[in-house]
Order: structure tokens, then C-alpha cells, then sequence
């Protein structure tokens, strides 16, 4: 029998703030005797890789030298006996948040002919298809508006975890998202999507699920708060492609455009961008919208 793992498994193996760290970490110790065949995917590794050298998720993050010769560690490797052998992972120096002093399995990277040339392929094919599973696999918070499409949608009524900051949004390492991230995590929360960024101030919303919604246990860290909305009509236009600063703007201003020959409507606010997919999809893939607050008039 062969098995395999995701990416959050490392993460929470790697991260020492994680109150799964001690079962990931026993989990993963205890492959090196499991007589059954253990596989990683590269979605999995290229996840780790992205995931642990993010400055706005850690706050102390791997060097993505550190990160790649983990990788490595679990990379492609022999099984004698059908026994993964095991490899310790490159310590962390300096890093109070991640801690990788231990043995790990070394395991068959899936791909069959490992050459150069074809592993680079399969890596390619296998982010691509694996981070489109990643994106349809969270709830969504409301449909999704398509590449190139201007229209007016009504976001549902809802409860948010959101964090703020001073600065722009797009201003580097703004640690909107680390903050998110701890609080999700932390709480055990589903993820969901999409995610909102407000641009100035620079903030960023992420929808609990129904069941998270009506839940009084939640243990927030601070410049993290929860807050209800109601029900609003929006603007909205779909973009495919990076999340720039640059393409915010743009499709912004498309939008404002658009308004204008929408008649019996008009602005009540300010621009705002939507974010349907993870921090490591291929840029070419990642879906995102701008919308912009509406109202009749």
C-alpha cells in the first residue's frame, strides 16, 4: 500500500508555534518504520517551499536555501525493503518560529523518469493541477465574476476576520496575511474564499464559514478583529493574472469606467480587491476581481 500527505502537515511538523507541531512531528517520525510506501507530490513540496519563506505568514521565516534543502531531504530517494530510509532536516538557525532539528523519511517523489528535463515538466504540470484542486476545494463566500466581465453582484450577508494596518496594502511585508493565517490556524477554522484586501488603509477580510460563524470561542491575536456585514451590492470585475499593484489600478479604473454607462447607479466608496487563490498558484492561473461599492441613484 502506498499513502501520501499535504502541505499543511509539514508546515505544522515545521512550525514551532503550531499546537500540531508535536503530532505532526510523531506522525512524520514514525514513517521511517512504516513498512508501507510513503509519497510526496511536488505540489506538496512547492507548497512547503512557498509557505515557510513567506515573510507576511512567519514572522521569522526560512531562507529559501533552508526550505529547498528540506525539500530535498523528502525529495527523490531510495526505499530499501519497502522502508523509507530517514534524513534529518537542515536545522533552523535563528528561527524561534520554526523548528526542524529532527529525522524526517526520505521518500519517492512521484513522476516516474526523474530526468532533468521530464521532472521539470512534471513539476510544472503538477503545481498547476494541484493548485487548481487547492482553489475549488475551499468554500466560497460568492460566486466568482469572470475574466473580463463587468457587472453588478450582491455579496451575501456574513462574519469576518479581518486585519488592519497603517500603510498601503501593497506596501511589502504588510503582515496582513501572517496575522489571518494565526488566527485561522490557531482556531482550527476552515479555510474559505475568497479573500478582500481594502487598498488605503491596507487591510484584508477572510469570510468564516457558517458553522465558524456562530462559534464564541474564538481566540483572536491582536490587530486581528471579527465583524458582521450585510448585505451590499457591488461593482465587480473579473481579472486573471498576477496581483499586482499595477493591475489593481488598472481594473480599477476599467470599473469606474464601466459605472459610468451603467445607468441609475453610482459609487459609495472606494475600490477594494478580491483574491480567489493561494499565495503559490502560478501567476498566469491566479483569478482575482476588483469591486467597488454601489448604490442607486
Amino acid at each position: 500500500m502506498s499513502y501520501s500527505v499535504d502541505v499543511n502537515l509539514l508546515v505544522f511538523a515545521s512550525n514551532e508555534g503550531s499546537a500540531e507541531q508535536s503530532r505532526a512531528k510523531t506522525f512524520l517520525e514514525e514513517r521511517q518504520r512504516d513498512p508501507d510506501l510513503f509519497c510526496l507530490t511536488w505540489p506538496v513540496l512547492c507548497g512547503y517551499q512557498r509557505i515557510v519563506t513567506h515573510p507576511s505568514i512567519f514572522r521569522n521565516p526560512l531562507d529559501p536555501g533552508q526550505a529547498w534543502a528540506n525539500g530535498k531531504n523528502v525529495g527523490p530517494g531510495e526505499c530499501g525493503a519497502g522502508r523509507a530510509r530517514g534524513d534529518p532536516f537542515t536545522t533552523a538557525r535563528g528561527e524561534p518560529d520554526l523548528q526542524h532539528g529532527y529525522g524526517f523519511p526520505k521518500v519517492f517523489l512521484l513522476g516516474g523518469d526523474q530526468s532533468p528535463g521530464k521532472m521539470n515538466a512534471i513539476f510544472t504540470l503538477m503545481i498547476v493541477l494541484g493548485s487548481i484542486g487547492l482553489a475549488q476545494a475551499y468554500e466560497q463566500a460568492y460566486p466568482m465574476t469572470e475574466p473580463g466581465v463587468c457587472e453588478m453582484k450582491t455579496l451575501p450577508a456574513g462574519v469576518l476576520l479581518e486585519a488592519r494596518s497603517d500603510g498601503e496594502y501593497f506596501r511589502e511585508n504588510n503582515g496582513l496575511f501572517r496575522r489571518l493565517f494565526e488566527a485561522i490556524q490557531s482556531n482550527r477554522v476552515p479555510m474559505t474564499t475568497p479573500v478582500e484586501a481594502g487598498i488605503r488603509p491596507g487591510s484584508m477580510i477572510f469570510y468564516l464559514d457558517p458553522k465558524s460563524a456562530k462559534r464564541t470561542d474564538l481566540v483572536l491575536p491582536g490587530g486581528v478583529r471579527r465583524r458582521e456585514v450585510e448585505e451590499r451590492v457591488v461593482a465587480s470585475i473579473g481579472i486573471r493574472g498576477g496581483y499586482s499593484k499595477k493591475s489593481f489600478e488598472e481594473n480599477a479604473q476599467k470599473l469606474r469606467e464601466w459605472i459610468k454607462s451603467q445607468p441609475g447607479w453610482k459609487p459609495a466608496g472606494e475600490p477594494y480587491a478580491v483574491y480567489w487563490n493561494s499565495p503559490f498558484m502560478i501567476w498566469f492561473l491566479k483569478r482575482s476581481e476588483v469591486h467597488l461599492p454601489v448604490r442607486k441613484g
